[in-house]
């Protein structure tokens, strides 16, 4: 039984698994778009705020300016930690349950009550 959960869990995965190169070509790509455009941001940034001649115009607190910066760092942070394969644990496990339930009723019509009380009670404790 554990082999062809095993089996089947590895036979849905691998189609995914073919998307990785893919994945980690797009997440390099935007990587480093992100971290030009990053760059180019924050020196505007401290052109307009920290190193000026003169000073700002508008005042810093409140300014949209702070936000946008934090927000373009957030999208860098989830492109950073995009993963290259969209495989998870949480995948895995779903898909080895969808896998053994079909098993159930045949294990449990063929093991005896006393085995299967046995192992729960095993479980429990």
């Amino acid at each position: 039984m554990g082999a062809f959960v095993v089996l089947s869990v590895l036979i849905a995965l691998c189609p995914l698994a073919l998307l990785a190169p893919r994945m980690a070509r797009v997440r390099r790509a935007g990587l480093v778009e992100y971290a030009r455009l990053g760059t180019q941001y924050t020196e505007a940034f401290d052109r307009k705020w920290v190193n000026t001649a003169q000073s700002p115009t508008e005042p810093l607190l409140g300014t949209s300016d702070i936000q946008s910066l934090a927000d373009l760092g957030n999208s860098y942070t989830i492109i950073q930690e995009m993963s290259i394969a969209p495989i998870t644990k949480r995948l895995a496990l779903q898909l080895a349950v969808v896998a053994a339930a079909p098993l159930i009723p045949v294990i449990l019509a063929f093991t005896p009550t006393s085995e299967i009380v046995n192992a729960l009670v095993k479980m429990v404790m």
